[in-house]
């Protein structure tokens, strides 16, 4: 469940996360946001139409092949695998954002292909394990760097309210009239871990952004809140579901 929320979040964000790298880079430094969003449109114009026709054309093309005989169960979890790969070097391609595009086709694809089977995303599931493997090694590389020339008092602090009010404030703000207690709105802001995401759009801006102190701040900062994550939640998740237990427990 979480992983699913996180891919939607991560997809919906995106846009307006390139946007606002493309109005933090070179020529585009002054309070106007309007120059950077006109030139930033194109690249999201793009990368719907490739999405959207990409994701239609690729499941027309698996279901007819299911159909007519000509694929196998290895096949169809091939092409599925391939998928956000051939539309985002299209997308990129043609000019647009490749990770938007990848995320249109996946949602154009699966309203047209339907609920899946467990074997339509065994390799997917097997390749997005390694790939997070590789990914976790590639930002323990880049932690060395990160942190080489040391991190200013006020980064750290900045860490610590993201890994506490900032995650915590939001839930209570969306979960407000929900009915829920409130000791149950802050665990759900609690439970929140920083990884995968972070890694992902710190490594886009820190390649994006132009060398210099903000690129090297995006990196450190970045660097500190998962490491901060992995201590805190490494050791605050487990008591928090096992005082969740107890209540739970007690109530019944």
């Amino acid at each position: 469940m979480l992983t699913v929320e996180s891919g939607y979040t991560d997809g919906l964000v995106t846009p307006l996360f390139l946007f606002a790298l493309y109005w933090a880079g070179p020529g585009h430094g002054d309070d106007d946001p309007a120059p950077a969003l006109l030139a930033a449109a194109p690249q999201a114009a793009i990368a719907l139409a490739v999405g959207a026709a990409l994701g239609a054309m690729i499941s027309v093309g698996v279901q007819y092949a299911e159909r007519a005989g000509l694929t196998s169960d290895s096949g169809r979890r091939l092409a599925i695998a391939a998928t956000p790969l051939l539309t985002y070097a299209a997308a990129v391609g043609l000019g647009g954002n490749g990770f938007v595009a990848a995320f249109v086709c996946g949602i154009v694809y699966r309203l047209r292909r339907g609920t899946s089977t467990v074997d339509d995303v065994g390799l997917t599931d097997d390749l997005g394990f390694l790939l997070t493997a590789a990914m976790w090694f590639v930002f323990g590389s880049v932690a060395v760097v990160g942190l080489f020339d040391g991190i200013a008092w006020q980064t750290v602090l900045f860490v610590v309210a993201t890994l506490t009010l900032c995650r915590v404030l939001p839930i209570g703000v969306a979960m407000a009239g929900g009915g829920l207690p409130r000791r149950e709105v802050l665990q759900l802001g609690w439970l929140r871990p920083r990884g995968t995401s972070t890694i992902v759009f710190a490594l886009i801006a820190f390649n994006t952004l132009p060398d210099g102190r903000v690129a090297d701040l995006t990196l450190g900062v970045a660097v500190l809140v998962v490491l901060g994550s992995i201590v805190l939640h490494t050791v605050g998740v487990p008591v928090a579901v096992a005082g969740h237990d107890r209540r739970a427990r007690g109530r019944a």
